[in-house]
């Protein structure tokens, strides 16, 4: 699959009969297109790059993208009509609860 990772592929999702979500340890996520096509190739659609340490998981529904990595983060993306109207425009992101300064 071209353009490669350039670490470790650690997640694959699939979002659909074509649409497949790959996540790596450097930090990126992609989207491809994984339909029989002429030369039989896959298609990178898009390419979430440089935003996670060494990302862990990802998960995905019609309308949101969500992985986790070693910064102990979540992060959610949303497509839905409702964000790209500019209802609820951000990513919205959670931290666990060990950030809290209870000391």
């Amino acid at each position: 699959l071209n353009p490669p990772h350039r670490g470790a592929v650690v997640a694959l999702h699939p979002r659909s009969d074509s649409l497949l979500i790959s996540g790596a340890h450097d930090g990126s996520l992609r989207v491809w297109d994984v339909a029989p096509h002429e030369g039989g190739t896959a298609r990178c659609l898009y390419g979430l790059l440089g935003y996670k340490v060494w990302l862990g998981s990802i998960g995905a529904d019609l309308d949101h993208l969500v992985s986790d990595g070693s910064d102990n983060c979540i992060i959610m993306h949303d497509f839905s009509e409702d964000a790209s109207a500019g209802e609820s425009g951000q990513d919205d992101m959670a931290t666990d609860a060990d950030d809290d300064d209870d000391d």
